[in-house]
């Protein structure tokens, strides 16, 4: 009796229904409360009732075998008041001493299994039909490194090109090595050509440790190969044609440099000719000014055609290895406070006379409450002297000039030029901000002019990270609005107000 407590009290720890069931008679001598509750009744009352009669259906004669093995079974444990009784899975444990363990396990319904197998093998085939369908490789190894699943990308790079493997060659089942050892006997790569076992070496070692690298393919294809590894075991490789992102990436590097090496070419020309160019615009002045002595009047008017030649050149000479400079990278700003009142008063003071000689108009709007602001002076003066001298070349006698400055309520600083001269087509403005390209049209056509003044202007506002945006009609004008962003606004006073 203290055995057959002590049986029970062990088989209540049983996270399933259980019964110490003894032989010869297959008869119940313990069962826990899980037990119980399967057949409807009280542990205690199922001791000493014989198993065959808690059953529907089955043989138990093979459970009495001296055999000490166990033994699993499903049977029908037996319904009350004429409900029918529910399958279980019987396991009983081998024989010793005369008892064996029964624990219940609900049994699977066959057509409940075979619906779960068809719903499995319905995700497999999506599955399969899912990475066919991505651009890329996708192979799944087990455990030990076979291959268990492929998609149609990875198996059409064993067969493109003069380098394929044999049709009837199947992928599945080889392990990783035996796939690159495939890959070297079918020359399908170009690295370690010369050296295939290093190759393989490689390549297992990569794919054992999880390490990317990119693939060169004998097709001429690049390929970004990368290895995983998951929680179980199961290694993924995953093959990324990258191809076309390798070209178009080397097109742009030769591109840069090109574009590098014309730009050096272009700062280094022009600072050889700044040399002699100044020499001659010095000694041309010299004569023109009969510095030395009198000169005569017609070599006189020589050197003053020479000085202004040469003072052109040097104009677009350094325009163009300020151009340079901020192509190659080599341009800094030299950052100050900037009182850009001022800067307005004396731009507009330095064309005054240029205006005034076409019978122009210049006219400045400069806002009172204009802050400093963080910049470079000279290159400020630049971008608006470029705008200034473009307005007066493109507006004809008797228009006018108009140059504004003021501030936002973000803090950005707001500059413009205005005039209202011939004006541009929507699709001339792209062709004016083109360095060195001019357009042919209207009064434009045979004017003076390099080409780089409205680019250089952009150039150097974007430089301060200023936008800068051009706005014109046919025979209406044209206005440029450029401004600095508010980072550069620095508050504070200085005199503001008074014309030039």
């Amino acid at each position: 009796m203290t055995m057959l407590v002590a049986s029970g009290q062990w088989l209540e720890l049983l996270g399933e229904p259980a019964a110490l069931i003894a032989h010869p008679g297959a008869i119940v001598v313990a069962a826990n409360m899980r037990f119980g509750a399967v057949l409807r009744r009280e542990p205690a009352a199922l001791i000493g009732t014989g198993l065959p009669s808690l059953i529907d259906a089955g043989d138990l004669s093979h459970l009495s075998d001296s055999d000490a093995g166990p033994v699993e079974a499903t049977l029908r444990i037996a319904g009350t008041n004429g409900v029918p009784g529910t399958a279980w899975h019987c396991d009983f444990g081998p024989m010793h001493a005369g008892h064996r363990l029964l624990r219940l396990l609900p049994a699977r319904d066959a057509d409940a299994l075979q619906g779960e197998v068809a719903e499995l093998q319905q995700k497999l085939a999506w599955f399969r039909e899912a990475i066919d369908k991505v651009g890329h490789s996708v192979v799944i190894f087990d455990q030990q490194g076979r291959l268990v699943l492929c998609n149609k990308f990875y198996r059409d790079g064993y067969r493109s090109g003069d380098r394929v493997l044999p049709a009837d060659i199947a992928l599945e089942g080889k392990t990783y090595r035996e796939l690159m050892e495939l890959r070297v006997r079918y020359r399908l790569h170009k690295e370690f050509a010369d050296d295939p076992d290093r190759f393989i070496e490689d390549r297992v070692r990569r794919f054992e440790d999880g390490t990317d690298c990119i693939t060169y393919l004998a097709t001429g294809a690049v390929v970004r190969s990368q290895y995983r590894r998951l929680a179980d075991g199961v290694h993924v490789y995953i093959g990324t044609d990258i191809s076309e992102l390798v070209d178009k990436e080397q097109q742009q590097r030769a591109t840069e440099l090109a574009y590098r090496t014309k730009s050096q070419f272009l700062a280094n020309m022009s600072h050889e000719l700044r040399t002699p160019l100044n020499a001659i615009i010095g000694f041309s002045q010299l004569i023109r000014d009969a510095s030395a002595g009198p000169v005569d009047a017609r070599y006189r008017s020589y050197a003053d055609d020479i000085h202004a030649a040469g003072q052109h050149l040097l104009d677009l000479i350094n325009d163009i290895l300020d151009l340079s400079k901020i192509e190659v990278g080599r341009m800094a700003l030299r950052e100050e406070l900037v009182d850009i009142a001022d800067v307005v008063r004396k731009c507009g003071r330095l064309v005054q006379a240029s205006a005034r000689e076409k019978g122009q108009g210049l006219e400045w709007e400069l806002s009172p409450d204009l802050p400093y602001l963080r910049a470079d002076e000279l290159r400020l003066k630049q971008i608006l002297l470029n705008l200034l001298s473009n307005a007066i070349k493109f507006t004809p006698q008797g228009g006018c000039i108009r140059i504004a400055a003021a501030s936002r309520p973000d803090g950005a600083v707001v500059l413009s030029v205005a005039d209202n001269g011939i004006g541009m087509r929507s699709e001339d403005i792209v062709t004016a901000l083109t360095p060195f390209q001019q357009i042919d049209r209207g009064l434009s056509r045979g004017r003076d002019g390099t080409g780089l003044g409205l680019p250089l202007a952009k150039t150097l506002a974007e430089l301060h990270g200023a936008t800068f945006d051009v706005e014109s009609r046919p025979g209406i004008g044209t206005t440029v609005v450029i401004a600095m962003p508010p980072v550069r606004t620095v508050h504070g006073d200085s005199p503001r107000h008074g014309r030039p």
